[in-house]
């Protein structure tokens, strides 16, 4: 899922450099996307080391 986001901002950056990309906005919610998946990742991270402790 991660790398999905990835390609989809890098693809998004393209267009806008290409003058292509109709919302700019898309950017920004892609950035926050990523965001979510990487904290969601470590509270799942942070709740399996705490279960062994």
């Amino acid at each position: 899922m991660i790398k999905d986001e990835r390609k989809a901002l890098f693809t998004l950056r393209h267009d806008m450099s290409a003058k292509q990309l109709d919302n700019p906005r898309r950017i920004r919610e892609a950035r926050k996307n990523i965001a979510r998946v990487l904290t969601i990742l470590r509270e799942r991270e942070i709740a399996e080391q705490k279960g062994q402790a």
